[in-house]
């Protein structure tokens, strides 16, 4: 471990001073913006799926080709 963090690594957090801590509505707000890339992981999956597909099928068909 970096030796200019050994003093504070272990430290106990005891919270911020200077504001109320948000609720979890807020807090879930901040993060609203990311769900318009809610589909995005389905597609990448597809496209996963699809390509993964596409090269068994290229696997299968090199092997009964050098049969």
């Amino acid at each position: 471990m970096d030796k200019k963090y050994e003093e504070i690594v272990n430290l106990e957090y005891v919270g911020v001073k200077n504001h109320v801590p948000a609720d979890r509505m807020a807090r879930a707000a901040q993060f609203s913006a990311f769900a318009a890339l809610s589909g995005h992981d389905r597609y990448i999956r597809e496209v996963e799926r699809k390509n993964q597909e596409y090269h068994e099928n290229l696997h299968r068909g090199e092997l009964e080709e050098s049969c």
